[in-house]
Order: C-alpha cells, then structure tokens, then sequence
C-alpha cells in the first residue's frame, strides 16, 4: 500500500499490555533492475509503528528497526 517505493503490510493491532508474541510470515515479490548502481542497490527493511501524540494517530511513522540487504548480493531466479 502506499507509493510506488514502499510496500506496506496491514497493520497489526496489539493487545492493551503493548506486547505480543505471534509468527509473522511475509512474502513478496520485487521486481528490480539488475545492473549495478552505487547506493541504489540496497533493500531496506524498516519495522514501523504509526506516530502518535496524546494517544491519537498523527502523520508518519516511527522506525522500530531497519535493516539492509545488499541486492547486489542476492540470488535470483526466474519465475516461470
């Protein structure tokens, strides 16, 4: 969901405690040029929560974690 550079899964709503243990399991497909660029060939998985103030949703999002996978470094296959 969202613009053409971000991929965005439902959100997940937590119980009133804030902690939740469940298995998470995502998967996608990404279609990506595969010459080398600098910079631009680097994935970035980013775990968001929606911002808020006072206890209501504003704009934006709060990075949890992130991390980054080198493309450049990654087997593909073709899907037939």
């Amino acid at each position: 969901q969202g613009s053409k550079r971000t991929l965005r899964s439902n959100e997940i709503m937590l119980p009133p405690s804030g902690l939740l243990d469940t298995e998470l399991e995502l998967n996608f497909c990404l279609q990506y040029p595969h010459f080398l660029k600098r910079d631009g060939n680097k994935l970035h998985v980013m775990l968001q929560r929606r911002k808020r103030y006072k206890n209501r949703t504003i704009l934006g999002f709060k990075t949890l974690a992130e991390g980054l996978i080198n493309m450049s470094q990654v087997l593909s296959t073709n899907i037939t």
